[in-house]
């Protein structure tokens, strides 16, 4: 509901005098519209054209909250006028239409199971779009609503998504630019679809940063090679009870797991320099004798699932699959919790805690991650100035250009030789 008066602006007296407004006001907020006329007292004299434009303000007022209008759109017509006016007409007629789009169309949530169904039966990853749903239902909870139409989605609701994000303790796996990404792919897909009537505008201008940095990691070889050491005096401890320095209280399952941790890692560096996603998904028949074959899981929705990766095993890998896969499962790694279930992200940050602690008691000036190792590989791969396309072929990437097109695919010779050198700076002479 808005009000609205005839003021006398006494703040500032110009040479023709003080001025005469229009103050309009909705909960606490004032618009002004200037009547281009003055006078020399500070209390309002009415004349004629005073009476008559406060009998017309008087229809003005009602008319705009029988329409139930804004702030905004009553200054619009006030400033317009009721007599006569073709393009106040067009402008409540839009008003009229947005106001209708408003309280129709779908909600949010409702449009992300759908959605969900869809790239579920296309067989492409859902489980972004089911993590961020959880997260705008913990959001509407805290708002107490059960969901929201997605017309009424604007600037400021996505603020306050981004505040409660912000504070709120169940961050979930992503960051708060994680979700709205998802939001909006699920905001610009509801408006492709015209029986929808999704209104065709943009509040996610501003807020999502695209801009992405990676630093380069720099890990010295004599840290990586620092954890040979650190595992042949766990084993110790395990196996023989040989006191560890500086470990007080730990017992011989952290022992363990400190192990498996460890080795896992450089395992990921053996085949190649691959993301610990890559080895979770690793299935048996991606494992013929002394070779390794198979796609990267970040390029499993892509055609034909990208590059194909096709590298030797050496000694350290092998002896790592011999230790911990399990042939009675699928997946090589079984202890690996599915991708597609939240224990995954659990497990895998419980990984990171422990390499960080490793790190932390060998005194690396960096602390080594889940992610190093292709940081790690491809940077010694180009410090032997081993030939950037050799190292995309063993890495998993795809080449780009039109010279690429016509180069056909590495043979084992060229790119084994040049995967052991990588190898040889890392795991020569090394225990296992």
């Amino acid at each position: 509901m808005i009000e609205a008066n005839i003021i006398v602006e006494t703040k500032r007296k110009t040479s023709k005098g003080y001025a005469i407004k229009i103050e309009v006001y909705s909960k606490r907020r004032y618009k002004y519209i200037g009547l281009k006329k003055y006078q020399n007292s500070k209390t309002l004299k009415i004349d004629s054209e005073i009476a008559n434009r406060l009998t017309n303000l008087e229809k003005e007022v009602e008319y705009c909250n029988k329409l139930k209008l804004d702030l905004d759109s009553s200054i619009e017509v006030i400033q317009k006028g009721l007599d006569n006016n073709p393009e106040l007409e067009i402008f409540l007629l839009k008003q009229r239409i947005q106001q209708i789009q408003n309280d129709s169309g779908i909600k949010l949530l409702e449009f992300f199971d759908i959605r969900i169904k869809e790239l579920k039966d296309l067989s492409k990853s859902i489980k972004a779009y089911e993590e961020t749903k959880i997260q705008v239902k913990y959001f509407l909870t805290y708002t107490e609503e059960d969901d929201i139409l997605i017309n009424n989605i604007d600037y400021e609701w996505l603020q306050k998504f981004i505040r409660f994000k912000k504070m709120n303790t169940k961050q979930g796996a992503g960051g708060v630019n994680f979700y709205l990404k998802k939001i909006r792919a699920v905001y610009k897909e509801a408006q492709k679809r015209e029986s929808l009537n999704i209104k065709k505008d943009n509040p996610f201008l501003g807020l999502i940063n695209n801009e992405t940095t990676k630093e380069v990691i720099n890990i010295p070889i004599d840290d990586i090679k620092k954890l040979f050491q650190f595992i042949d005096s766990y084993k110790l401890f395990v196996s023989e009870g040989v006191k560890l320095s500086n470990n007080k209280g730990i017992t011989k399952k952290n022992a363990l797991s400190c192990i498996r941790a460890v080795e896992l890692w450089l395992f990921q560096i053996a085949i190649g320099g691959f993301d610990f996603a890559d080895i979770a998904y690793l299935k048996w028949k991606d494992i013929d004798r002394n070779r390794i074959s198979f796609r990267r899981y970040k390029n499993r929705n892509k055609p034909k699932g990208g590059s194909l990766v096709d590298n030797m095993l050496s000694d350290f890998a092998l002896y790592v699959i011999d230790k911990y896969g399990d042939k009675t499962q699928e997946n090589v790694f079984s202890f690996i919790p599915d991708l597609a279930s939240g224990h995954y992200i659990e497990f895998r940050n419980n990984i990171g805690k422990i390499l960080n602690r490793v790190s932390d008691k060998l005194e690396f000036k960096e602390r080594i991650r889940t992610k190093s190792p292709r940081y790690i590989y491809r940077s010694l791969a180009g410090e032997l100035l081993i030939d950037t396309l050799v190292i995309m072929q063993i890495q998993g990437h795809k080449p780009e250009g039109v010279t690429y097109k016509y180069q056909r695919k590495l043979p084992y010779e060229v790119i084994d030789k040049e995967h052991q050198k990588v190898l040889d700076m890392i795991f020569t002479n090394q225990k296992k």
